[in-house]
């Protein structure tokens, strides 16, 4: 079964020219399948927009926020906002991790996220900004999951997509907290490499009986996206 490349997928989102676009984000973006009932949605993380913006795009009925800690980034959500001519989505400049700002968050019904990949950086960055869109703190990725679990509702669905470095980690504390994982894809580069990525869907208060996709292969040179 191919798809089409995602840039085609894409194409009628706009976003301002600063605005910075991964394969993880947009592989995201395409796994997320929001279920009948399913209405308030927080993107954690959110960057400049791009998953909130798709998703308010393809699915008019959501109501989504975006939350981010970067004030540069939250200018540039704003912005892809208006481009696209949305009035179902908004940012929310802060930190998910500040307990007091949770206490004040409603419950959704829904999370997304690309988060940090890395629990501990390996080599250090001279750019912060870099360290922290790229890797966690031990102690910050444990309140990152406590603080999916406080602001989603009872059978509440997350989606996510993590690096196989520190999946271990991810999915042990995932379960800590009663977010009970249902589907896994890995996604490589290519057949004869290791796995770049995990896609996640999950169910908050659920068993984890996991079914694991077909593999997502990105091959270069044939503007394809394969599952086999």
């Amino acid at each position: 079964m191919n798809f089409d490349y995602f840039h085609n997928i894409y194409k009628d989102i706009y976003l301002p020219k600063d605005s910075k676009t991964t394969h993880a984000t947009q592989l995201l973006a395409w796994y997320i399948k929001p279920s009948r009932g399913i209405k308030n949605v927080l993107e954690i993380g959110s960057g400049s927009g791009y998953i909130s913006i798709y998703l308010a795009k393809k699915f008019p009925h959501l109501n989504i926020h975006g939350i981010e800690i970067d004030r540069e980034e939250t200018k540039l959500f704003e912005m892809g906002t208006k481009m696209n001519n949305l009035s179902n989505v908004s940012i929310i400049n802060n930190d998910v991790l500040c307990e007091d700002f949770l206490k004040k968050m409603d419950k959704y019904d829904m999370i997304v996220s690309n988060p940090p990949h890395y629990i501990e950086p390996g080599i250090l960055s001279k750019n912060e900004k870099r360290i922290t869109e790229r890797s966690f703190k031990k102690s910050e990725f444990e309140r990152f999951i406590c603080s999916m679990k406080k602001v989603l509702k009872n059978k509440g669905v997350f989606y996510l997509v993590i690096h196989p470095r520190d999946s271990i980690y991810w999915f042990s504390e995932l379960l800590k907290n009663n977010l009970g994982i249902h589907r896994m894809r890995f996604v490589h580069g290519k057949p004869e490499k290791q796995a770049q990525l995990i896609l996640i869907k999950g169910v908050k208060n659920s068993n984890s009986n996991v079914v694991v996709e077909p593999a997502i292969f990105l091959e270069s040179g044939d503007n394809s996206v394969r599952n086999v």
